[in-house]
């Protein structure tokens, strides 16, 4: 059998073993096996290319010299090169050093008379590469080499597309999964939020329609403020419930614009000022106007009033809470620091999750759901921030609300 012949004879066998479901490793053995019918290609992988993780893998990997490498970094390797240029990179010894004499790629551990490597595309991106290489001697990876495994790259390609979008597949499932749980909880828990406070206004209410002449005026006051209470919980779970819902249905407006954080929590604390008298709480806003941040104002609002309210809620009788905020190069930094009843750290763990009921009654038996806190998370995320909170049970809280910074804050 001539060349050509080898060549007609390996492409067909290669596209026939395309047709059956196999995994990716099984399909590269397949085709290394065929490959070895007709040429003596004793160094084999594929290596494929996580973009986000910027990581390598090895699903198959035949060597005479190297075990099977274990995940790595992307780096400055000859298969990197060839994914940076998306181009069949087809090398002898002297231009592999010279490469390496020009900085292009990093020094290799053994000399390689010949390398070959083929970008592997998938989705317009280059998903991974094919190598083969020959330590031995300079004629072993020919040109006819060079256009079978172009050829081969086509049905790894395919293969490798497949397994993709099966990873996607039973990650789409399981997200549905997730969510038709987390929905089936959160009804739970508001259902369970909204039948409290009804209760307490259906009581007090028939208590006034029954009793009213019977009742005195302080407990005419009484009955009066739980219905405002219960009221104003029922306002804020709905509040919150809305805005919630709104934001994870994509319906919330995103109007970014230049805010002085100083301006932003001096406004709150006019609006909060009546709660923090009524507890007797001193609140020190020692945030600057030098650092601004580039963001939503109702988002931002709505983060701040719920942690403030949350100071608020969960601070003793007298007790301190301090507003403040820092930068560097990248972020600002709110924090607000309370010194009330804390957190133990199962409640920490469990604070952001929809699924889990966190709310704890405040310190003059405030209620609320919890609710609040995913909507505070999404909201920051959406801004392109983060937040963390650090607290001990009776030592009190500190919420910490990282922001990108506006380019032309001061710090």
């Amino acid at each position: 059998m001539d060349k050509k012949e080898h060549i007609v004879h390996s492409i067909i066998n290669i596209l026939q073993t395309a047709n059956f479901n196999f995994t990716l490793e099984e399909l590269c053995a397949r085709i290394h096996k065929i490959l070895l019918q007709h040429f003596p290609l004793n160094n084999f992988y594929v290596a494929i290319y996580n973009k986000p993780g910027q990581l390598l893998t090895f699903p198959y990997f035949v060597d005479e010299v190297n075990d099977k490498p274990g995940n790595r970094k992307f780096a400055s390797g000859l298969t990197e090169f060839v994914i940076r240029n998306k181009e069949t990179l087809y090398l002898n010894s002297a231009e592999i050093n010279k490469l390496i004499e020009d900085g292009f790629i990093a020094p290799v551990p053994r000399e390689v008379k010949n390398w070959l490597g083929i970008p592997l595309v998938v989705r317009d991106e280059t998903a991974g590469v094919i190598v083969l290489k020959e330590y031995n001697h300079e004629n072993v990876l020919t040109e006819e080499v060079k256009d079978i495994m172009e050829m081969a790259s086509f049905p790894i390609s395919r293969a490798i597309e497949r397994s993709i979008y099966e990873e996607e597949r039973i990650a789409y499932i399981k997200k549905l999964h997730e969510l038709n749980e987390s929905k089936d909880k959160f009804f739970s828990i508001i259902s369970h939020d909204l039948k409290s406070p009804f209760n307490s206004i259906l009581g007090f209410t028939e208590m006034l329609k029954n009793q009213y002449d019977e009742l005195s005026t302080e407990e005419k006051k009484y009955v009066v403020d739980s219905l405002y209470n219960s009221s104003r919980n029922i306002f804020n779970l709905l509040n919150n419930l809305l805005q919630y819902s709104r934001f994870e249905a994509g319906l919330s407006e995103f109007n970014p614009k230049v805010l002085s954080i100083n301006n932003v929590v001096g406004n709150l604390l006019l609006l909060l000022e009546g709660n923090a008298l009524r507890k007797k709480l001193h609140i020190t806003n020692k945030t600057t106007g030098q650092i601004h941040v580039y963001a939503d104002e109702d988002m931002l609002n709505s983060i701040l009033t719920n942690l403030l309210t949350n100071a608020i809620k969960y601070t003793n009788s007298g007790g301190e809470i301090t507003i403040s905020s820092i930068s560097n190069k990248a972020d600002a930094i709110i924090s607000i620091k309370d010194n009330g009843i804390g957190m133990d750290e199962k409640t920490l763990d469990n604070l952001f999750k929809l699924d889990i009921k966190k709310s704890t009654k405040g310190t003059s038996g405030e209620e609320g759901t919890g609710l609040g806190l995913l909507l505070i998370k999404s909201f920051v995320e959406k801004l392109g921030g983060n937040i963390n909170v650090e607290s001990k049970t009776g030592e009190g809280t500190m919420f910490n609300v990282t922001l990108p910074l506006y380019k032309e804050s001061v710090e």
